[in-house]
């Protein structure tokens, strides 16, 4: 790998160091490339195929977020919600999956939390009730 200016020194540090990550700084680095437009839609899905193979309990979802998985049902349902036409909805998912993919704190109140506010933000746009309503209590 010798490629002028000290490639080799620099190559053999990025290794050394990437070989002392803790196991969950891979997903990090992942989602980072993921959310800088490095991983397109083919990449996503490549690295899915490798996640899939090596039985990793995570899957990179459409936005760019390792999620934990159960099956590919709930995977194709995560990924369905960025076509939602609930854009409140859409936010509440994905903050819940930002705190779901905490890979060493999950906060598992807080993701159910943002769960029920994406049903609430469902009812509140189809409904048409005004948005400081308990809606879950008044439609049940």
């Amino acid at each position: 790998y010798e490629l002028g200016y000290h490639f080799t020194v620099y190559y053999e540090d990025i290794i050394k160091r990437l070989e002392d990550l803790e196991w969950y700084a891979y997903y990090d680095l992942l989602e980072v490339f993921a959310s800088a437009k490095i991983l397109d839609k083919k990449k996503r899905e490549e690295v899915n195929k490798i996640l899939e193979s090596e039985n990793s309990g995570y899957r990179l979802s459409e936005s760019n977020e390792f999620i934990p998985i159960t099956d590919d049902i709930s995977i194709k349902s995560i990924n369905a919600v960025s076509e939602s036409p609930f854009n409140y909805a859409k936010n509440h998912i994905h903050k819940s999956l930002t705190y779901i993919s905490e890979k060493e704190n999950q906060d598992y109140n807080t993701v159910v939390r943002e769960a029920i506010s994406a049903v609430e933000s469902c009812l509140i746009e189809f409904s048409g009730l005004p948005a400081n309503k308990k809606i879950l209590w008044e439609l049940l």
